[in-house]
Formats: C-alpha cells, sequence, structure tokens
C-alpha cells in the first residue's frame, strides 16, 4: 500500500497528540501529506434577550488557533501539513474531508468507554471506521475502564 497522503481527524483533546505523532512518523517514513482536521460545533449561550450564539468567526478562529498549537507542538510544517478547521458534527466532517482531500490513510484516537455507552452511542473513531471508505488506525487511550 502506498501512502501520500494521511488524514488526522482531533478532538483537540491531549490524546490527539499521540495520533498526530503516529501520523507524523507513517508521513515521513512514507514521504505523506498530513491533513490535520477538527470540526467545532456552534455554541449557544443564554443572554439578555434569550438564547443567542458565539459568533462563528470567533468559534472559528479559536479552533484554528488550538489546532496550529497542536500541530506545531508535533514540529510539524506548513509544507507538509495542512489543516482543515470546520463547523459541524465531527463524522459529517471528517467523511466530508476524506471525500474531498482522499487520504490513502485515516489515523485517529479513540477513548476507551464503558461498554453500555459503547453500545448506545458509538464513538466518532467506530463510526468513521463503518463508513470510511479508506484503512482507518485507530489509537486506543485511556478512559473509562470496560465493565464484564
Amino acid at each position: 500500500m502506498t501512502i501520500h497522503s494521511i488524514l488526522v481527524p482531533t478532538d483537540l483533546r491531549d490524546h490527539s497528540a499521540s495520533a498526530l505523532a503516529l501520523a507524523k512518523a507513517i508521513a515521513k517514513k512514507e514521504n505523506a501529506r498530513l491533513h490535520v482536521v477538527h470540526a467545532y460545533a456552534p455554541v449557544v449561550v443564554p443572554g439578555p434577550m434569550g438564547l443567542g450564539h458565539i459568533p462563528y468567526d470567533d468559534l472559528r478562529r479559536s479552533a484554528l488557533q488550538r489546532l496550529k498549537t497542536l500541530i506545531s507542538s508535533q514540529d510539524c510544517d506548513e509544507r507538509t501539513c495542512t489543516n482543515v478547521v470546520a463547523m459541524g458534527d465531527p463524522l459529517s466532517v471528517i467523511l466530508d474531508a476524506v471525500s474531498h482531500l482522499r487520504p490513502d490513510l485515516i489515523v485517529m484516537c479513540s477513548e476507551r468507554r464503558a461498554k453500555l455507552r459503547a453500545v448506545l452511542q458509538p464513538s466518532v473513531a467506530e463510526s468513521v471506521l463503518q463508513n470510511a471508505d479508506v484503512p482507518v488506525l485507530i489509537l486506543k487511550t485511556p478512559g473509562a475502564r470496560r465493565s464484564s
């Protein structure tokens, strides 16, 4: 399998650096390009006139800054690593990125979750694995302990 492009979805939590570090190592070995993608949701807040929202430009700017911080923490440069920030449901944003960027591999993290929660609501990583038409490498990170 030849790898020219790797997609790294991130929720910007601490464990995201692990997926990016692994993807960077694979990209270096394969001389591939990295695409780091983050989805953010609109934020609704109570205000004096009822519910309001934080301006989308502020949300996007904040998400982009946090994404750039993550990318720079892994010493990725703009020649080999691009970033994508989009508002929306994480699964939809990731699958849209797969459609547009056409990566050869997806590398992402997934927290271990309690069995009942996993059955009732699959993780984003599990949903990507089921719906993406490219190989997906999932790193398990510490989280809820599995119940017997």
